[in-house]
C-alpha cells in the first residue's frame, strides 16, 4: 500500500499553519509516525491527531493531507493470498497463479484488494477541502486525481484533472509542488501524460465492453483538449486524439490529429506508425507506401531495412494481415 499511496502523496509538507509552529509540527510528526509500519498501522494514533488538527482549527494543507491519508488507509482492504479450487464472484478479485494439471485448472491463488466507499468517500471529502482552501497546490489534486483512478471513479477523475488544467491555465502554470525541482511545464505535460494513458489501460477493446470503452476514450479526447488548450503545439496530444480514436476503430476520425501531430514533428517514428497503421486499416496502399517511405527516409538503419522490407511485402500480404510496429 505504502509504494501505491504514499509515494505520491505522503510527505512533509512545508506550508503556512493557523496553529503554532511546534504544536502543529508534533501533531504532523506523531502522524507520520503511526504510519511509518505500512504492515501494522496505528489507527488510533492517526485519529487522535486528526481530531487534534480539527480541534484547534487547522487548515493547512498538510493537515488535509494527513487527513486523506487516514481515511485512504481506512478505505483499503486487501485480503492477502488465499488458495481455492475455485474463485469468488467479488469485487477486487487479482488472480497471481493459475495452477493446472494436464492443462485443466484445478485451482487458483489470489487476492482480494478493494476500496471501502465510506471510507473512500471521506477521503476525497478531506482532499476538496484542502484543495479549496490551497488551490495552487499541485501536490493534493495530483493526489486526489490518483486515489481517483484507484477507485476506478473514471468521470470525476476526469473532471478532477479537467479542473487541474483549467486552474493550471489561470494562474499560468505558477504551482506550489514541495520537494520538486522540475519545471512545472515538464511535470504537468509528463503527468498528464500518464493519466491519459490510464484510461486507454482501462479500456478492455472487447465487443462486450464496447459501450464503456467509448466513454473512457471519450475521456481522454476532453483532457487532450484541455492539454491543447495550454499547449497548442504539443504534437503528443494530437497523437493521443488520435489513440482515443484509433482504440474505437475511428480511423477516419483519427486521420486528421495524426497528420496534425506530423505538421509538429515530421520524423517523429512513433507518429509516422500510427499513420501507416491507420492509412493500413483505411485500405489506402499509396498512403501506407508514402509514410513507409518517409520511415526509410528518417529512421535508424534497422528501421530503412524493416520499412524496405514492408514496402516489397505490399504486392502479397493483405491489409488485414499487416502490422507494422515501431519496437
Amino acid at each position: 500500500m505504502k509504494k501505491i499511496i504514499l509515494n505520491l502523496i505522503f510527505a512533509t509538507v512545508c506550508a503556512t499553519t493557523a496553529l503554532p509552529y511546534a504544536s502543529a509540527q508534533s501533531l504532523y510528526e506523531r502522524f507520520d509516525k503511526a504510519c511509518e509500519n505500512t504492515d501494522s498501522l496505528d489507527y488510533d494514533e492517526m485519529e487522535y491527531c486528526i481530531n487534534e488538527m480539527r480541534r484547534l482549527n487547522d487548515v493547512s494543507s498538510e493537515r488535509f493531507i494527513d487527513e486523506f491519508n487516514y481515511y485512504v488507509f481506512k478505505s483499503y482492504y486487501n485480503s492477502g493470498i488465499i488458495m481455492s479450487t475455485e474463485l469468488p464472484d467479488e469485487e477486487g478479485i487479482k488472480v497471481q497463479y493459475e495452477m493446472t494439471q494436464d492443462g485443466e485448472i484445478e485451482g487458483y491463488m489470489y487476492y482480494i484488494e478493494k476500496y471501502d466507499n465510506t471510507y473512500a468517500d471521506s477521503a476525497i471529502m478531506a482532499i476538496k477541502e484542502g484543495i479549496r482552501l490551497h488551490p495552487e497546490n499541485l501536490y493534493m489534486r495530483f493526489g486526489h486525481i490518483h486515489f481517483l483512478s484507484l477507485l476506478k471513479r473514471w468521470e470525476d477523475y476526469t473532471v478532477a484533472i479537467e479542473n487541474t488544467l483549467d486552474y493550471s491555465k489561470k494562474i499560468k502554470n505558477n504551482w506550489y509542488y514541495p520537494g520538486i525541482d522540475a519545471p512545472m511545464d515538464t511535470v504537468l505535460i509528463y503527468s498528464i501524460l500518464e493519466y491519459e494513458s490510464r484510461l486507454l489501460d482501462a479500456c478492455e477493446l472487447t465487443p462486450e465492453t464496447m459501450e464503456e470503452d467509448a466513454e473512457l476514450t471519450a475521456m481522454m479526447r476532453r483532457i487532450a483538449q484541455k492539454m491543447l488548450d495550454l499547449y497548442p503545439d504539443n504534437g503528443v496530444q494530437y497523437n493521443i486524439m488520435a489513440v482515443s480514436y484509433n482504440a474505437m476503430d475511428n480511423y477516419s476520425q483519427a486521420l486528421p490529429w495524426l497528420l496534425k501531430a506530423e505538421k509538429q514533428s515530421p520524423k517523429d517514428m512513433i507518429v509516422l506508425f500510427n499513420i501507416v497503421n491507420t492509412y493500413n486499416y483505411l485500405y489506402d496502399d499509396k498512403n501506407v507506401k508514402k509514410y513507409l517511405k518517409k520511415i526509410k527516409k528518417y529512421g535508424d538503419d534497422e528501421l530503412k531495412e524493416k520499412a524496405q522490407k514492408w514496402i516489397d511485402e505490399m504486392k502479397y500480404v493483405p491489409n488485414a494481415e499487416r502490422h507494422y510496429n515501431y519496437d
